[in-house]
């Protein structure tokens, strides 16, 4: 189904499938054919969601963990890493998504509030969201590929930015073969710059950093990994 053809189909009530949390924690998520997505405020937009990556945060969602609430918000529609097409934009969502690759800043919220956790998330079709919570994705980009990057891809390309990688220039990855590490791994040469990986003597870790590009590698059984390390990156 082409997006043109979920808005003539949907008319005014956008209805489509979506995984749920409904009862206490530890229960799995149930699919339900027939959520009707929020109305569009006039700041908002509604995104026909394609693709939704999961990470362990939608484990905390389910089974509870250190960064979910002590008593489960139910139901819950988990996700929060969404990908898809605009397909409704509120009538002043223009003023505030008028957005190209490369604007804006990394989200920083005091009291932020996560969708997937907190509030609904992106386990469904149709997602209604605040336009300037919106990023779009370079053309001819793979929105399959771009689910990762809007979890541990943000957090690790921040770090890269704040600690002013360039060309040249070295940086230590620990845990590097790990969900976080192989993405920062792959930001930093993006970079140009040479990377050290960290990470355990298992051998599949090694060859999974080095086939990422890492420059040297070394396991945490090395006890001189500090002086290892800074012998390397200070030629």
């Amino acid at each position: 189904m082409t997006d043109n053809e979920a808005t003539r189909s949907a008319n005014d009530c956008y209805k489509g499938r979506a995984a749920v949390l409904k009862d206490s924690y530890s229960e799995p998520y149930l699919i339900n054919s027939r959520i009707a997505a929020e109305d569009v405020g006039p700041l908002d937009v509604l995104v026909h969601i394609h693709y939704s990556g999961v990470c362990y945060g939608d484990l905390h969602s389910r089974d509870g963990g250190p960064y979910a609430p002590s008593q489960p918000l139910r139901p819950l529609i988990g996700g929060r890493k969404g990908v898809g097409v605009f397909i409704e934009l509120g009538i002043a969502a223009g003023e505030v998504s008028n957005i190209k690759v490369g604007d804006g800043n990394e989200n920083s919220c005091a009291d932020q509030v996560v969708n997937g956790l907190l509030t609904d998330g992106t386990f469904r079709e149709y997602l209604v969201a605040p336009a300037r919570h919106v990023l779009r994705i370079a053309d001819g980009f793979d929105p399959a590929s771009a689910t990762p990057i809007l979890c541990g891809g943000g957090a690790t390309v921040a770090t890269r930015r704040r600690g002013e990688v360039s060309v040249g220039k070295w940086v230590a990855i620990s845990s590097a073969a790990g969900s976080l590490g192989h993405l920062a791994t792959q930001y930093a040469k993006a970079m140009g710059a040479n990377v050290v990986a960290m990470d355990g003597p298992e051998p599949e870790k090694r060859e999974s950093c080095l086939n990422l590009g890492t420059d040297r590698y070394f396991d945490f059984a090395n006890g001189n990994i500090c002086s290892e390390v800074l012998k390397v990156s200070r030629r």
